[in-house]
């Protein structure tokens, strides 16, 4: 089970660090989601 909640965070970092990548790309994304 510890392995499974590691591999959960990578992935919450992962989805995390597109989403920032995905922002930086098109700055217009931001007005909406904030």
């Amino acid at each position: 089970t510890l392995m499974n909640l590691k591999l959960k965070e990578m992935d919450g970092i992962i989805k995390m660090l597109h989403m920032s990548a995905n922002l930086q790309e098109n700055p217009v994304n931001k007005h909406t989601l904030l």
